[in-house]
C-alpha cells in the first residue's frame, strides 16, 4: 500500500549535494516532484514507473516520451528495469526511512 502521505521532506542538505547540484537545474525541480510522486503512490521509497505517465512528465516539466531517461538520472536511487513488457522499472531511493520519517511526533 502506498504511504500517501501529504508532504515529501526536502532537506535543507540537499542544498549542498554535489551528486543533486550536479543535475541541471529544471532536473533538480523534477527530482523533487518524483520524490512527492513517490510519498503518494509509492511504499516505503519504493515506486514502479511506466513509461507512459504523461502526467508524472507533466508535473516534472520535462518532455513527452523522456520519463524513465530522466529518472534514470537522478541520484540516490537505484533501479531496476521491470520484468513484465509494460516498460516499467522499479525505483528505490536510498535512505529514504531515515529522510522521510515524520519526526514530528515524539517517539
Amino acid at each position: 500500500m502506498a504511504d500517501q502521505q501529504r508532504w515529501f521532506k526536502f532537506w535543507y542538505s540537499a542544498l549542498s549535494d554535489d551528486h543533486l547540484q550536479a543535475l541541471p537545474v529544471g532536473l533538480r525541480w523534477a527530482w523533487v516532484v518524483f520524490g512527492a510522486y513517490t510519498k503518494i503512490h509509492g511504499t516505503g521509497g519504493v515506486i514502479e514507473v511506466t513509461a507512459t505517465n504523461r502526467a508524472l512528465e507533466a508535473y516534472m516539466g520535462i518532455a513527452e516520451g523522456a520519463l524513465l531517461e530522466t529518472i534514470k538520472t537522478f541520484p540516490h536511487m537505484s533501479f531496476e528495469e521491470g520484468k513484465n513488457r509494460h516498460g516499467e522499472i522499479r525505483v528505490t531511493w536510498h535512505n529514504w526511512v531515515k529522510y522521510q520519517r515524520d519526526s514530528t511526533q515524539a517517539e
